[in-house]
């Protein structure tokens, strides 16, 4: 799994899964070292996702339950109101609406346009399997054909589908109509591009 690998003087920063030198320190916990690198490392999205995941932790003690009971003892409030990982009633304690109106759009913008990278990362892993001519063109079109618009739902709403068409998720309407029935599936690439999908 990736880390966030920080140099020891702050001056770097790269995401993965063994630090590039020993002059590098794992700060995939630290939420001051996501917002400092993190988007410049890996993107708004992916960043966003980290920052909500150590915001949760911190201020939920009685997680799963979501209720930020930790939120008055919490060290980071200007981070989770700036990545927009709090309520809205805990946000404007640290900011006015209109920073937080602000800050809405930037995050409405940078989540549409990650997701969108999201897709084209995906589209280049498929089509490197065009190269080295295990999927045929006929294979990539059908491919395409078969998610453009799940595609285009991800990218402007976050919807779901695309994910349960790759993973047949149990339940939905890709459960016996989804990735696994392509005559071109492989575990391999349905795994690369979940982990593409996922960050």
């Amino acid at each position: 799994m990736s880390k966030l690998w920080i140099e020891n003087n702050g001056t770097a920063a790269y995401y993965q899964e063994i630090a590039p030198a020993v002059s590098y320190t794992d700060k995939s916990n630290d939420v001051e070292a996501w917002n400092l690198f993190g988007e410049s490392t890996v993107g708004y999205k992916l960043t966003r996702d980290k920052i909500k995941a150590l915001v949760i932790i911190a201020t939920n003690p009685n997680y799963p339950i979501l209720d930020f009971s930790g939120w008055a003892a919490y060290s980071y409030k200007s981070i989770a109101a700036k990545w927009v990982v709090a309520p809205y009633a805990l946000r404007v304690t640290v900011h006015t609406d209109n920073i937080d109106s602000d800050i809405w759009d930037v995050l409405v913008e940078k989540t549409k346009s990650g997701r969108a990278g999201v897709v084209e990362l995906m589209r280049k892993r498929v089509s490197d399997e065009l190269r080295k001519e295990t999927l045929t063109k006929y294979d990539t079109d059908d491919f395409w054909d078969a998610t453009h618009i799940i595609f285009n739902e991800y990218i402007d709403a976050n919807g779901a589908k695309f994910k349960d068409w790759l993973s047949n998720t149990e339940g939905s309407d890709y459960e016996n109509n989804g990735f696994a029935q392509k005559e071109y599936f492989t575990e391999e690439l349905r795994d690369d591009l979940l982990n593409i999908y996922k960050g």
